[in-house]
């Protein structure tokens, strides 16, 4: 049997979110007999995460990734993107690889076509690639779009079609209760938090990032509430960036303006969120141009419906029959969605059962690994 191929996998996350988390996802899903992966990376976090799963890793000190890519925003990188670049092509180097995996944009612009090595650009996003669209794709062998969504965000910005594949994320949901398990733990978590047993309870996770749109939700449960009083908000979440340190303030400040304070609960951020799903009825998504959503497998999978403002990869991911698709929505329409399947308990439920069953057969992280395996195959037998 041949020995496996080294990959090394460069990822320029600054903490360990939903970029971080899915190729971590990844690297314990490969078939460690073909392929021996390597990690360099910037998040501690990340390294530590990825050693523990049994993969060698570098920690390397990366820029702050952006989500612009203007010339004006990359130039004063430029000198730690170089510095970097050598790095990695060092560690490439010493350690026999004969492929490079940038887990971003970002990355990928600082490690494509390291040492004439093929790469693999791994777009999970969809940021504005200004300029710099043509050195991007001039140095991959192939682009790996996380959606159809942002597989049409790259060609309309003049990617060459033909170099991009759409791969879904897998998204391992360990902690998710069994059947038997949800009532006790829903009760167990609502105790814990002050939650009423009978309320109704709508959950949103996610980064304090402008783009998440946070204040969307609470609108739409302060809205909500008008006509339901007894009805609670779970935010799990926290601002991972510096530049948004002040967010979780300035929400907690909006509630309290709004009028529900008291009936929002800020938990934080929470590495175990298909297990805290339990406690809701409903998972509201409000974010704008989602690139793909790992929360909405995570709700699937818990057996949370889901109502989501439509952009990016939402609509490909939840799919027709597991949640509410918003165009352009207001509060109001978010409140009056919500409404909707909360008052219809057989179309939740009915949902709720198409949601496991859909992140199990499509989201599956050994599905991505077997997908992204077959690439690396492609671009070797070139």
């Amino acid at each position: 049997m041949p020995a496996p191929r080294t990959v090394l996998f460069a990822d320029t996350s600054p903490f360990l979110g939903g970029a971080a988390r899915s190729l971590l996802d990844l690297l314990g899903a490969l078939p460690l007999g073909e392929v021996r992966p390597l990690l360099a990376a910037a998040c501690d976090e990340v390294c530590a995460a990825a050693r523990s799963a049994g993969v060698e890793t570098f920690q390397l000190r990366f820029p702050l990734p952006s989500r612009s890519l203007a010339p004006w925003r990359s130039l004063p990188a430029m000198a730690q993107i170089l510095s970097t670049r050598r790095e990695l092509s060092g560690i490439a180097g010493r350690m026999g690889a004969e492929l490079v995996h940038a887990n971003s944009t970002w990355a990928h612009l600082i490690a494509g076509d390291l040492l004439g090595l093929p790469g693999i650009w791994h777009c999970r996003d969809l940021t504005r690639l200004s300029m710099l669209a043509g050195r991007l794709a001039d140095t991959a062998a192939r682009v790996v779009a996380t959606s159809q969504g942002v597989a049409g965000h790259l060609t309309a910005q003049g990617l060459p079609p033909d170099l991009v594949r759409v791969i879904h994320n897998g998204v391992s949901v360990e902690g998710v209760p069994a059947p038997e398990e949800r009532s006790a733990l829903r009760a167990a978590l609502r105790a814990g938090w002050h939650v009423p047993a009978d309320a109704p309870v709508l959950a949103w996770a996610g980064e304090f990032a402008p783009w998440k749109r946070t204040e969307d939700f609470l609108s739409a449960v302060a809205e909500l509430r008008r006509r339901h009083p007894a009805v609670r908000a779970l935010v799990l979440g926290e601002a991972l960036s510096e530049e948004h340190k002040e967010r979780p303030g300035q929400l907690a400040a909006f509630a309290n303006r709004l009028g529900i304070g008291a009936a929002v609960s800020f938990l934080g951020w929470r590495r175990d969120v298909p297990r805290c799903l339990a406690a809701a009825d409903l998972l509201v998504l409000t974010s704008e141009n989602e690139p793909f959503g790992r929360i909405l497998v995570e709700a699937m999978a818990a057996g949370v419906p889901v109502v989501a403002r439509n952009g990016g990869g939402v609509s490909e991911v939840l799919g027709r029959e597991t949640g509410l698709i918003i165009e352009a929505p207001s509060a109001a329409d978010f409140a009056a969605a919500a409404d909707r399947l909360l008052s219809d308990p057989r179309e939740c439920a009915e949902m709720a059962a198409a949601g496991v069953r859909r992140a199990r057969d499509m989201f599956a992280p050994e599905l991505a690994a077997g997908r992204i395996l077959e690439l690396y195959r492609e671009v070797w037998s070139q």
